[in-house]
């Protein structure tokens, strides 16, 4: 009886050890893709030639609408060189970010969207990645066109929280996510581009989650939206001359005195540089 009491626990353990190993080598695969995607976004918006290669597979295959929307099929290098390498670390007019990851071992998918304002355009690019030798690489792309106003390429921030319980308490806290959905509908109307931003970045509590409401059920099953509140930008990563205002989320989670101290204390920079979003 003893000999199997200690059988179970060591099995126990063993898996809980694996389960950590496998959480951290998904963080780890996560934060290795969200970096590839980065070089691309960064490589095409200031024509650093160097980043797109980078983020491609040598071998990779893109597949574009060219010229009277016929098929255009281009290898990796042949693209990168449509960014001149003259006018290197030079903002070209692309405003671009990741929408949304999507990992299944070593395969993964991501999805950005990139504003051209000046030439009206809204492009949403979906790539696919594979690791390789250890390394995260673009194996395939493909992108959607569409027309777009310029404000479009404007964007604006959401303060939410981290606090998952009142401070003292066990009482559990959330965001409001009708307000959170509502606020966030509403700016996507009016043509903007939105970041959700918390003091420690990630996954945040939500809160009054309703899906008898339509708008509210609309979102719950947004994957691109709930991915985005999965993965909310740490305060330490805004740039706020990136955006045109910022507002506040409600909810248990943000009234708590501790969560409104760090959420006005990290974001002031926000709010002394910018104008309010109109």
């Amino acid at each position: 009886m003893i000999q199997f009491l200690l059988r179970t626990v060591l099995a126990c353990c063993l898996l809980s050890i694996a389960a950590v190993g496998t959480a951290a080598t998904a963080d780890q695969d996560e934060n290795a893709i969200r970096e590839t995607v980065r070089l691309y976004l960064h490589g095409t918006s200031f024509n650093v030639q160097d980043e797109i290669n980078q983020a491609f597979h040598a071998t990779a295959r893109l597949y574009l609408d060219g010229k009277n929307d016929a098929e255009w099929e281009l290898s990796g290098p042949e693209y990168a060189k449509l960014f001149s390498q003259e006018k290197i670390g030079q903002f070209n007019g692309r405003h671009g970010r990741l929408i949304k990851v999507d990992v299944s071992g070593k395969v993964a998918t991501a999805k950005a969207e990139i504003h051209l304002p000046q030439q009206g355009v809204r492009y949403v690019d979906v790539f696919l990645l594979k690791k390789i030798a250890g390394n995260w690489k673009i194996v395939s792309k493909s992108a959607h066109r569409e027309p777009a106003a310029a404000r479009h390429a404007r964007k604006v921030l959401l303060v939410v929280s981290n606090v998952h319980q009142y401070p003292g308490t066990k009482i559990n806290a959330g965001n409001n996510f009708p307000e959170l959905a509502y606020t966030y509908d509403a700016f996507r109307k009016a043509g903007y581009a939105v970041d959700f931003v918390s003091p420690e970045g990630g996954a945040i509590p939500l809160e009054m989650i309703v899906t008898s409401d339509e708008l509210l059920k609309k979102h719950l099953y947004d994957s691109d939206f709930m991915w985005a509140l999965a993965h909310t930008k740490p305060v330490s990563e805004v740039k706020a001359d990136e955006y045109a205002g910022m507002a506040f989320v409600g909810g248990g989670a943000v009234t708590s005195s501790a969560s409104r101290k760090t959420s006005r204390s990290r974001t002031s920079p926000c709010v002394s540089t910018n104008n309010k979003a109109g």
